[in-house]
């Protein structure tokens, strides 16, 4: 490309904790969204999808929403349907019927996991899409060629997401029906490899398809696995070596119409809701290996009374996030909560009204989306990696002034790329100190588009779109 004129600014300022904020932007139920981008959470009113149960949704770096589906049709940013975005083989009644992945290496592409559902005979499988942003102008689309491909048939209404050891690539996992058989397929640079790394639960899904119902769910750390199984009352937990994407040491715990599990930040507690009869959350002290002290560990937090409840999802803020399709207080109009999920007991401070949809209703489902956080950790980390990088201002003109942080003295390379992902210039390649470091970079030679500017920072990289108009 052109000459690129910069100049660079280094100081050193305190360094709070900071996380990326594709999870900050939920829609789900009856057209009810929230967002978190202010640190508590908002009421958002605009969702286009109405579905009961399974749904997902992305946002970029910055917590500006770039999609979201409920395993059957997708909305972009504008709440439009994507051109190419109806007909996928998800189901509104599946668990987890959609499931968004990034594709690693490629910040333009996503992974669409759509999971038929029983009330179909589960007949679609599990199945994937590829979203690509650079089309309809930056608004992304469903790619024609690589539209509900197969995985695996028949299955569970089950899908989830773990992350890598190698902190790149990702494992999708599933339970196939009419065995124990768990399955983990690798995500990497090259796709999705449809040979999947097989495991046994001891746990065998036969007979009655309701015994495939329920969520999937790992840990925020990815060392275990929880599987809900409603008809057969149980709530399967396993450990799960994110490195080989083989699971063991299975236990089996025992929850009335088990229906959706979440790990607590710390990864020490676990809650468990009940679909129904009764429909309540119920939380067992998991520090434990005992299959015994685990079960014998169960106390109730708290009962919805009728109707039916739904998922258990953590959110950006630390807190566990409740469905219920109760009517009575008019809790189908708001969020529950657990407050603080760390703390074993009723302490931990359920509240079954703690956020008001502005109108719009909950079901069932919420957003299949994981976090990660160490075992030590309660401050919740999104799936993608912790680099804080500004772009300003943004669309921009005739130069950009960036900012970004090191907490290390570190190898960093700061590079521009086109909407294809082709690399124009690398800006930086050194050695730098810690401390948040400026840079201003003539784009006064650029032609009008979307560019990407793509930081490198100890082997981890974040992007950030950015619109040039002349």
């Amino acid at each position: 490309m052109k000459n690129l004129l910069l100049f660079i600014t280094i100081g050193i300022l305190s360094i709070d904790l900071w996380s990326q904020k594709e999870g900050n932007i939920w829609y789900f139920g009856n057209n009810a969204g929230i967002s978190f981008s202010s640190g508590s959470p908002t009421a958002l009113t605009d969702g286009q999808i109405s579905t009961r149960e399974g749904c997902a949704s992305i946002a970029d770096n910055y917590g500006n929403l770039l999609f979201y589906t409920d395993g059957q049709k997708v909305y972009d940013a504008s709440h439009n349907l994507m051109v190419n975005g109806s007909n996928l083989l998800g189901h509104v009644s599946s668990c987890q019927s959609a499931l968004i992945i990034p594709w690693p290496g490629n910040y333009s592409k996503y992974f669409i996991i759509s999971v038929d559902a029983i009330e179909n005979n589960a007949v679609n499988g599990v199945r994937y899409s590829v979203v690509d942003m650079s089309l309809n102008s930056g608004k992304g689309d469903i790619v024609s060629s690589q539209k509900n491909i197969v995985l695996l048939k028949p299955q569970c209404e089950k899908a989830t997401l773990i992350p890598h050891s190698n902190k790149t690539d990702y494992w999708l996992v599933t339970n196939q029906s009419s065995s124990d058989s768990i399955l983990s397929f690798a995500i990497t640079s090259t796709g999705i490899n449809k040979k999947a790394i097989r495991s046994n639960s001891g746990l065998v899904l036969k007979g009655d398809l309701n015994n495939n119902l329920g969520y999937l769910n790992p840990s925020h750390d990815g060392s275990r696995l929880v599987s809900c199984h409603f008809q057969l009352n149980k709530v399967l937990l396993m450990d799960f070596d994110n490195s080989t994407g083989k699971i063991s040491n299975s236990i089996i715990l025992i929850k009335a119409c088990a229906y959706s599990a979440e790990f607590s930040p710390n990864n020490k507690v676990l809650y468990v809701s009940g679909l129904r009869w009764p429909t309540s959350i119920d939380q067992f002290d998991i520090s434990s290996t005992s299959q015994s002290t685990i079960q014998k560990s169960i106390k109730q937090i708290f009962d919805y009374g009728s109707g039916e409840m739904g998922a258990l999802k953590l959110a950006p803020d630390g807190l566990i996030y409740a469905t219920s399709e109760t009517t009575t207080n008019n809790y189908n109009e708001h969020l529950g909560a657990i407050k603080n999920p760390n703390t074993l007991g009723i302490n931990c401070s359920f509240n079954p009204k703690a956020v008001y949809l502005g109108g719009k209703g909950t079901r069932l489902g919420l957003p299949n989306i994981i976090y990660q956080t160490s075992s030590s950790d309660s401050k919740v980390k999104n799936t993608n990696i912790d680099i804080k990088l500004n772009v300003y201002p943004n669309p921009l003109s005739n130069s950009a002034n960036i900012e970004y942080i090191t907490y290390n003295h570190s190898d960093n390379i700061l590079k521009i790329l086109n909407i294809l992902g082709d690399e124009i210039s690398t800006v930086i390649s050194a050695n730098q100190e810690p401390g948040t470091h400026y840079l201003t970079i003539d784009t006064s030679n650029f032609e009008s588009g979307t560019y990407f500017i793509e930081l490198e920072i100890e082997g981890k990289t974040t992007i950030k779109k950015v619109i040039i108009i002349k």
